[in-house]
């Protein structure tokens, strides 16, 4: 019983620890402001904030006490004292450019415990404000919502899509790319690529592409040989670290397979030019970094593997370059959330 007093004194010099803390934050488009109004209880608005503050930063926000600024906070809170036992929560959002509240009675609630019900029913309000952008017909927001609303929004939508489908909803993408592939058998195509992306699980996703690339004019004693590649193909990939809603790093795996051509010049014009073509195929296996900002990903990808079936093309019986051995590709592109 002689640990109670202790408890709570400790928890009102941390309460108060954080309060001050919370007055040197600056604002931005990651801060929600904060005050409060009406007679408190000795200790309670710093424990107050020490809850509040432990919530937002799970979402990446910053709280910060409500300053002179000429960019005020994505949104206030007002947490206006009622009486002893009632607390009124009001959130003024300019995100969606409106004014919401409720009152929370806390007759029911120990004292001790007040903080934390008070400091949960402020962050429950404000995610229910930004929770209108996931209804389709939803109003235009006022201004743009920063990276943090965007990201709760898009935990809302995945969260609305599997209840009410039943299953788990994942990001899906298209994107373009430009493509630069060496083979070991010396040749090196560079071409433009076209995927998309399909979330199968939160972490895991398959991706259709489909490319086309010319090979670099290789010129021989006898004349020069340039190369065309179609290939098309299927990757696996495996979140690593990060999510579809900010930076992240993927593991992929895959297969590609498609048709080549090899096109000779002779140098000399009474020498006719020779040509070779046929299937291809081979596997990889690499990494992929990605940056997705709002509805747009940019991802940077690094494979390599090896050829399973593959073509040249010879000169004087010797092969000069082709599409076999192993094969090292890097991937550029860009991508819209469909």
């Amino acid at each position: 019983m002689r640990t109670a007093p202790i408890a709570l004194a400790l928890a009102a010099l941390l309460g108060s620890a954080a309060e001050v803390r919370a007055e040197r934050c600056e604002v931005s488009d990651a801060s929600v402001g904060l005050q409060f109004e009406g007679e408190w209880p000795e200790g309670r608005q710093g424990a107050v904030v020490a809850e509040l503050r432990a919530a937002l930063q799970v979402q990446d926000l910053v709280l910060c006490l409500e300053v002179e600024s000429d960019r005020p906070p994505i949104a206030s809170l007002h947490l206006i004292e009622d009486g002893p036992d009632s607390v009124r929560v009001e959130v003024r959002d300019r995100v969606t450019a409106k004014r919401v509240e409720r009152a929370l009675e806390l007759g029911d609630f120990p004292d001790d415990s007040r903080p934390l019900a008070i400091a949960v029913a402020a962050d429950e309000l404000l995610r229910a404000s930004w929770a209108e952008l996931v209804l389709v017909d939803a109003p235009e927001p006022a201004i743009e919502p920063p990276a943090p609303v965007r990201a709760m929004v898009d935990r809302e939508r995945r969260a609305v899509s599997e209840e009410t489908t039943g299953r788990p909803a994942s990001a899906r993408f298209l994107s373009i790319g430009g493509t630069l592939r060496w083979h070991g058998d010396g040749s090196l195509f560079g071409g433009g690529e076209l995927r998309i992306e399909i979330g199968v699980h939160e972490r895991f996703a398959v991706a259709l592409a489909a490319s086309a690339a010319r090979a670099q004019n290789e010129v021989v004693d006898v004349g020069n040989v340039d190369g065309l590649a179609v290939r098309g193909g299927l990757d696996l990939i495996a979140s690593l670290v990060g999510s579809t809603d900010g930076l992240q790093l993927a593991a992929i795996l895959g297969a590609r397979g498609g048709w080549a051509r090899y096109r000779g010049a002779a140098s000399d014009p009474l020498t006719e030019g020779t040509e070779t073509s046929g299937a291809t195929a081979s596997v990889h296996g690499g990494l992929e970094g990605r940056a997705h900002l709002g509805a747009f990903q940019l991802r940077l990808g690094a494979t390599i593997g090896g050829a399973i079936a593959g073509i040249g093309a010879t000169a004087n019986g010797e092969r000069i370059v082709g599409t076999g051995g192993v094969e090292i590709a890097l991937t550029l592109g860009v991508g819209v959330r469909l």
